[in-house]
């Protein structure tokens, strides 16, 4: 089991479901798919270990969230890749940036997001499959910077793009467009997969071992305002988030005992 590159997620213990998350499962993937655990490599000293923090915690809960809403076996280990890879493209923004505490003005901003289009180019590049990229590359749609926006494409004019060598790789790249949009279409669930994950997104973002708020008060005003902007939820939704915020409950009162 490769325990020894996650040595830096559980802090406290106590902070944790009394349901433990199934390394066993996570390992399973990384054998399967040897580009997850190259993107845990890739982050797991950028910051101290926030980000493979991050990453390991989104993806305990988002399988929470895939078991309580009786997602299938497929669904679920999508989910759990695209937690464990979301953040890769962190690893190649400006290190200054990354490990930044204060108010990011519009420069540090903007070169934060791009991790989001970094972390796409990084698994495309990689192999992955769409089903796992157009989830990453949407996990950011909740914080108010949606794909295809200006913001976005302001912001990720210093991506290096692939450019074709000629005509025919030109229209290949264009028919591969194609094809993903006609993916889009045949299979929803990535709008209902990349809005839960979103949910798990922002509920692990805004927990104590993430960012340093003034206090708790805090992250959970920037929850709701994060939340508000996946309205309207669905029914489905509304029980997701019910059922982290009496997980979350449980284990203030298990650390206050």
């Amino acid at each position: 089991m490769n325990k020894e590159l996650f040595e830096a997620k559980r802090v406290p213990p106590a902070e944790y479901e009394k349901e433990p998350f199934e390394f066993e499962q996570v390992d399973k993937i990384i054998q399967e798919k040897p580009y997850v655990k190259e993107a845990l490599e890739e982050v797991r000293n950028i910051d101290e270990g926030v980000t493979l923090r991050h990453s390991m915690e989104t993806a305990e809960m988002v399988a929470s969230l895939a078991d309580e809403l009786h997602f299938s076996r497929e669904e679920k280990k999508s989910l759990i890749i695209v937690a464990l890879t979301h953040d890769v493209g962190k690893a190649f923004i400006e290190r200054d940036v990354l490990i930044y505490k204060g108010e990011y003005d519009d420069k540090k901003r903007a070169e934060m997001v791009r991790h989001i289009r970094l972390s796409k180019n990084y698994l495309v590049e990689k192999g992955a499959p769409p089903e796992i990229w157009e989830i990453v590359v949407r996990h950011h749609e909740h914080k108010g910077e949606p794909r295809n926006s200006e913001n976005e494409r302001r912001n990720n004019e210093n991506v290096s793009e692939v450019i074709p060598e000629n005509e025919n790789d030109a229209e290949e790249a264009r028919a591969e467009e194609r094809r993903n949009g006609e993916r889009r279409q045949e299979k929803p669930y990535y709008e209902r997969l990349a809005r839960i994950f979103s949910i798990a997104d922002i509920f692990q973002a805004t927990g104590d071992s993430a960012r340093p708020y003034n206090n708790h008060n805090e992250a959970l005003a920037i929850r709701d305002l994060e939340l508000r902007r996946l309205s309207p939820l669905s029914p489905a939704e509304q029980k997701a988030i019910m059922f982290l915020r009496k997980n979350e409950e449980l284990k203030r009162r298990e650390l206050k005992k």
